[in-house]
C-alpha cells in the first residue's frame, strides 16, 4: 500500500516533491540576490589571468551607466578584442536586462549571469568583478557606484581608445555611440565604441586628470 496514505507527514512531502520537479530554475542562469563583495566565495574561481588589453591594439569597449537618485551613476565596464565582445554581447545585453536597483536604504544592486561567469578578485572600489571565459581568454566585467557626468565620462572613455570628444549629446556620434533603455524603471545608457588602446587601464570616474 502507498505509505503516502497511511501517514499525512509523508503525504504532505510527497506533494512537495512532486511540485518541486516542475518548478526547476534554468541550470545555465545563477541568480545573485546580492552583490560580490569582499569575502564572497560562492563561486569559485577557474585558474587563469584576466585580459589586459595592450597598448595600440584594437579593442571594444562595451560599458553601461545608470544614474541614480542621489546623483551618482552604477558603471558596468566591459572590453575587449571585438571579435570576442560581439560573441559575448547577446549574454551582456541580457545581464543589463537582470539588474534590479535598489528602491530603499539598506537594499543591494542584483543581478542575474551566466553559469560560466566567474567571481574575481575582491577590489575595495568595485561592487563587483565578474570573469568571462572568452577562448582562452578570461573578459572582465566590473560594477562601481562612483560621481561623473554622462559625456564626461564618455568622452574619458574615448580617449582612453585614441577617439575625440563627443559633440553635444544628441548629436549624429553621440546617437552613434550611445544607446538608451529603460531597466527596472533606470534609465540605462549602453556606450558601444572601438578604438586603438592607448597606454594605461580604465580609469575610475574621479580619477580623470
Amino acid at each position: 500500500m502507498n505509505t503516502c496514505l497511511k501517514i499525512p507527514g509523508l503525504l504532505l512531502l510527497c506533494a512537495l516533491g512532486i511540485s518541486t520537479l516542475g518548478c526547476s530554475e534554468d541550470p545555465g542562469i545563477r541568480h545573485y540576490k546580492e552583490p560580490r563583495v569582499a569575502g564572497d566565495t560562492k563561486k569559485a574561481e577557474a585558474p587563469g589571468k584576466a585580459f589586459v588589453p595592450e597598448a595600440g591594439s584594437l579593442i571594444r569597449y562595451l560599458n553601461a551607466i545608470v544614474p541614480t537618485p542621489d546623483g551618482r551613476s552604477y558603471f558596468v565596464k566591459l572590453m575587449g578584442p571585438p571579435e570576442d565582445l560581439a560573441k559575448i554581447e547577446p549574454a551582456f545585453t541580457k545581464f543589463i536586462q537582470s539588474l534590479k536597483f535598489p528602491k530603499e536604504a539598506g537594499k543591494s544592486l542584483t543581478w542575474e549571469a551566466p553559469e560560466n561567469w566567474t567571481t574575481g578578485p575582491e577590489n575595495q572600489m568595485r561592487i563587483a568583478t565578474l570573469r568571462i571565459p572568452s577562448g582562452e581568454k578570461k573578459l572582465e566585467l566590473t560594477i562601481t557606484l562612483f560621481g561623473g557626468d554622462l559625456k564626461a565620462n564618455i568622452d574619458r572613455w574615448r580617449m582612453e581608445l585614441g577617439l575625440p570628444e563627443l559633440g553635444a549629446i544628441g548629436d549624429a556620434e553621440y546617437q552613434k555611440t550611445v544607446k538608451e533603455m529603460t531597466v527596472d524603471g533606470s534609465k540605462v545608457y549602453i556606450v558601444d565604441m572601438q578604438g586603438i588602446k592607448k597606454p594605461g587601464g580604465m580609469a575610475p570616474p574621479f580619477m580623470k586628470q
